[in-house]
């Protein structure tokens, strides 16, 4: 257990000195970046310690780093690439259905996809409907 922990976290020291590299950043940099003292920062690149979780939440908004590549290798570096790459397989299970979805729809699953308290409304009122055409 203790071997396969230890491994978990030279995994996470090492892809982070990856995106420090590829971000052409100094250990003081990315430790600034991240809201955290140079010698931390440097425990978790080698892997003697794990980010904590504001660090994480720093490098997943901030960065836009994907925390499945960060922390279990696997997946594209960055979130965006990953959310690019969900976009292409959407398109090819549904060609063609731009064209059948009017844009007052398309706008209304937007906002319910942005905001959850009306997705939530919205929902309780097509139950409602669709209640009361049955009977």
């Amino acid at each position: 257990m203790l071997k396969s922990r230890g491994n978990l976290m030279q995994g996470v020291g090492q892809r982070l000195r990856t995106l420090r590299k590829q971000l052409n950043f100094s250990v003081r940099e990315m430790a600034g970046r991240l809201g955290i003292r140079n010698t931390s920062y440097y425990k978790n690149e080698s892997g003697e310690t794990v980010p904590s979780m504001l660090s994480l939440q720093r490098l997943h908004k901030d960065i836009g780093i994907s925390m499945d590549w960060l922390l279990f290798n696997s997946g594209p570096m960055y979130y965006k690439t990953k959310e690019m790459e969900q976009k292409k397989l959407e398109e090819k299970k549904a060609p063609g259905l731009e064209e059948l979805v009017p844009a007052e729809e398309k706008e209304l699953l937007e906002h319910m996809g942005e905001d959850p308290v009306f997705r939530h409304r919205v929902l309780l009122y097509f139950y409602k409907y669709k209640k009361v055409n049955k009977e």
